[in-house]
């Protein structure tokens, strides 16, 4: 091949690669000849010494230059050698520029390398004159030494289509050189980061640990309540590492927080084998939360003795969200558990809400002692805890006045200093207005439900002088997002640039964002993370999108950082991907972070990993996923974004479960339905103008009022289902003016009508204590409804213990197969929640199946 890539036919293409590159304008892009962003040599280079801060060559390779410019010399005569040594050092040395893959035309593997880097026209013509006898000793192309004796063919052949990249140019090139090095950041501020692919085909994944036990195996905890263990190669063991999916208490229903929430192993796990589980259990419409101690089992480190657990802590839940579900060990040994409010909005239990009572689990950062518990009790209790000692007070409290953290990390601290570590960080999911960041320290009060963000929230009791509350680092409005997830302080090798960037997001808007801490000040500032743009993104393997809800961080034993998400939040959906983030602007020299593994003996089948994501080319950088196109997606993304496991946007109620909501801002593609209708006080989309009927009422009752007219509650029935939840009734008036209680009396008076059972509350709910009959007309309202299995899946029918009990997929429904909506002989199933059997007279819970081809949402109910 000549000097520069053939170019036969490729005129045309030449043109649109030209057009396309000024539309996105002339983004820097280092790249190394391995494909991989440049970096600073760990020690300063002795023969290219223009790129000893910053390039593409380690000693070693300076070196082998060094010794091909010998070379040369030896074969050149002394004459022109006298005149062209500097041209031969420069041309040696684009190879450890920053831009060396533009030089050399090899922007990705599948592309041949040039033999001579692109140079600009008329330093092509300065060296013809004088050094044309120079280019067949650098390079091995005789193609290119035929074009010596002919000025213009030659200097076209080693010239580039994007002129901006070529020698010398490039060197003084502001748009290439004045943040070489540094995270790219677009002209809102906005840092440019790109994503790694390392895992996909999850079910709500919310968790991802390591052992620190040497082996670089990484755990992903699924919500139905297995968890798969993966390799460093990122292949994946066909076996579960645990599965106790038929204790875990959730739904497939979009929304639902239940589930398996957390997972951590124990400091010494290498040693011990114990782990440690956070999970929802339920038994008719008592629910809890369970704190379960595991070990590994002795024959397959790759898996865990199902049969050894032990319950380590209970916590009565009295609704179904804010549950908390993170678990953490520090630096201390101690075992951390974050726990939820307890549900519903505002906190109404008691006096001052869980929060802020220090006699209550809920509402809680916990501190227990779980070490050498296998006499005696399970746990106890750190002597340095803040409230031992306290009558008033748990002593297993650490910290309170939480709503519902969701996901926790522990600073590493630097690498080299080790400043910043043991800190740590906290998303606390808000109600109405803000999401907060927190640094959670010993005893501190973190303010709800006096406060939220910044503000006060309950007004009585912000004003109250010994609230001593602590205000969170960071808070932003609902505009940005409903839903934080906390994340990570990066303290990995692969990136420089990143280390002591705290990264976190958003849920429902589907924002990346970050934390830098002024260690001087110590104020934090904020930028928000974009996909970057143009070429930003170009390396081989990286992408720049990504499913937009976001569901938890982590990280690997190495320090690198991930985050996982999915399409549909349903537990059931296997649309979660891990995704490992990328600073394209620069990385560690190579070799300083390899790995050494220790060897792990495999006994289950591995499935090796294979990615699905595509690099998308974008004119702009894009900092949150809503409109990306999503290809090859064998079911839809939801048309109303649910809330996930981890709390829904305050004061909203999210489907199947009170107290969360949305309002659709992050859906991935707008919903093409537009028309929607009111009934029962829920928004339901229509097909068609004058089809105006609720979507999931039983019988496909009308709508209450037409099109575009305000929602209202027209009857005891709308009032019944806002004041009911899980069967038992709230303290909030019906539309009526009457309480709640009496409204429901009403509605069980009447045989429960069509009209109240349709209003469908979160779970199905008692009329009375002695009424526990399925009603006539709800009985009578059979209308067949059909609906797809998740990924066009084909699935067993709604029972769904037998298929876990064998470790197999969760089960829901065969593809395309109808499931009678009430039916006295299977039961009125609503969202995978409690459910009726007629004639037994019995409540009993089951696990329906997939999404109704049409939704009927509560739309911003403040329960």
């Amino acid at each position: 091949m000549a000097g520069r890539r053939a170019g036969a036919g490729a005129g045309a293409g030449t043109l649109l690669a030209l057009l396309v590159l000024r539309a996105l304008g002339a983004a820097a892009h280092p790249q190394c000849l391995d494909f991989r962003p440049p970096f600073r040599p760990p020690q300063p280079l002795r023969f290219c010494s223009q790129y000893s801060a910053f390039g593409c060559c380690t000693p070693e390779q300076d070196a082998a230059l060094a010794r091909r410019f010998g070379a040369v010399a030896a074969r050149v005569d002394a004459a022109m050698w006298a005149e062209c040594a500097g041209y031969a050092l420069d041309l040696l040395c684009q190879e450890c520029s920053p831009y060396a893959a533009h030089l050399y035309d090899a922007e990705d593997p599948s592309t041949p390398l040039r033999t001579v880097p692109g140079l600009c026209e008329d330093y092509c013509l300065d060296m013809w004159q004088t050094c044309r006898g120079l280019f067949r000793h650098l390079s091995p192309d005789r193609e290119l030494w035929a074009l010596e004796g002919n000025r213009a063919k030659l200097c076209r052949s080693l010239s580039l289509d994007d002129t901006d990249y070529c020698f010398p140019r490039l060197l003084v090139n502001e748009n290439l050189n004045s943040n070489l090095g540094r995270v790219v950041a677009d002209a809102e501020g906005c840092l440019q980061l790109c994503l790694e692919e390392v895992a996909n085909g999850l079910r709500n994944p919310v968790a991802m640990v390591h052992a620190r036990d040497g082996t670089h195996r990484f755990f992903v905890a699924e919500q139905l309540g297995l968890v798969w263990v993966y390799l460093p190669d990122r292949s994946r063991l066909e076996k579960p590492f645990l599965n106790i999916s038929r204790a875990v208490l959730t739904s497939p229903w979009e929304g639902d927080e239940r589930g398996f929430l957390g997972l951590a192993f124990h400091p010494s796990f290498r040693h011990n084998g114990k782990l440690y589980v956070y999970y929802s259990v339920g038994v008719g419409f008592d629910e809890w939360i369970r704190i379960s101690e595991f070990r590994v089992s002795e024959d397959d480190v790759n898996a865990v003795d199902h049969d050894s657990e032990r319950i380590i802590l209970e916590i009565e839940e009295p609704a179904s969200n804010h549950n908390g579900g993170q678990l953490l060990f520090g630096d201390d040994g101690y075992l951390y558990i974050f726990t939820g409010d307890g549900g519903m909005a505002g906190d109404p239990f008691g006096k001052f809400g869980n929060a802020q009572n220090k006699s209550a689990l809920l509402g809680k950062v916990l501190r227990i002692d779980v070490d050498r518990n296998e006499r005696g009790p399970l746990y106890r209790i750190p002597p340095d805890n803040p409230f031992v000692g306290d009558p008033a007070a748990r002593p297993e409290v650490y910290a309170f006045g939480v709503r519902n953290m969701w996901r926790c990390s522990f600073d590493r601290g630097d690498p080299a200093t080790g400043a910043g570590r043991g800190r740590l960080f906290c998303g606390d999911v808000g109600q109405n207005k803000f999401e907060e960041v927190d640094l959670v320290e010993r005893g501190r009060n973190y303010g709800w439900r006096a406060r939220e963000g910044y503000q006060c929230y309950d007004r009585k009791l912000c004003a109250n002088a010994s609230l001593d509350d602590v205000l969170p680092i960071f808070a932003y409005p609902h505009k940005l997002g409903k839903s934080v997830t906390g994340g990570y302080v990066y303290r990995g090798c692969e990136y420089p640039n990143l280390n002591g960037l705290y990264v976190f997001g958003d849920f429902m808007s589907g924002r990346l964002m970050s934390l830098r801490e002024n260690p001087e000040t110590g104020q934090w500032r904020y930028s928000e993370i974009c996909m970057g743009r143009g070429q930003t993104c170009a390396f081989p393997g990286l992408i720049n999108n990504y499913y937009p809800h976001i569901i938890s961080f982590g990280e690997d034993e190495a320090g690198e950082l991930y985050f996982m998400s999915t399409g549909m939040p349903s537990a059931t959906v296997a649309h979660g991907v891990v995704y490992k983030m990328i600073d394209p602007s620069r990385r560690a020299p190579p070799g300083k972070c390899q790995i050494q593994p220790s060897l792990v003996k495999v006994r289950s089948r591995l499935i090796h990993f294979v990615p699905k994501e595509k690099f998308i080319r974008r004119t702009e950088s894009t900092p949150r996923p809503t409109k990306a196109p999503r290809r090859s997606r064998p079911t839809a993304a939801p048309r109303r974004p649910p809330h996930g496991p981890h709390g829904p946007p305050r004061g909203q109620a999210p489907v199947g479960v009170a107290g969360g909501g949305g309002d659709g801002s992050a859906q991935p593609t707008p919903s093409p339905r537009t028309a929607q209708c009111v009934w029962c006080g829920r928004r339901a989309s229509a097909r068609a103008a004058g089809a105006w009927r609720c979507s999931r009422g039983d019988a496909g009752a009308p709508c209450a009022t037409t099109p575009g007219t305000p929602r209202r509650r027209p009857s005891c029935a709308a009032s019944w289902a806002f004041c009911t939840l899980r069967g038992r009734p709230s303290a909030r008036k019906s539309a009526r003016g009457a309480r709640c209680p009496s409204c429901w009396t009403t509605c069980a008076a009447r045989e429960a009508s069509a009209t109240c059972w349709s209003a469908r509350t979160p779970a199905w709910a008692r009329t009375t204590a002695a009424t526990r009959r399925m009603p006539a007309s709800c009985a009578a309202a059979r209308t067949p409804i059909c609906r797809r299995a998740p990924s066009g899946r084909s699935q067993g029918g709604p029972s769904t213990q037998a298929s876990q009990a064998a470790g197999q997929e969760h089960s829901l429904s065969t593809e395309g197969s109808c499931l009678s909506r009430v039916d006295l002989t299977t039961g009125c199933i609503n969202r995978g929640l409690p459910w009726m059997e007629g004639g037994a007279g019995e409540w009993k819970a089951r696990q329906s199946a997939g999404p109704w081809p049409e939704k009927c949402y509560p739309k911003d109910v403040d329960w």
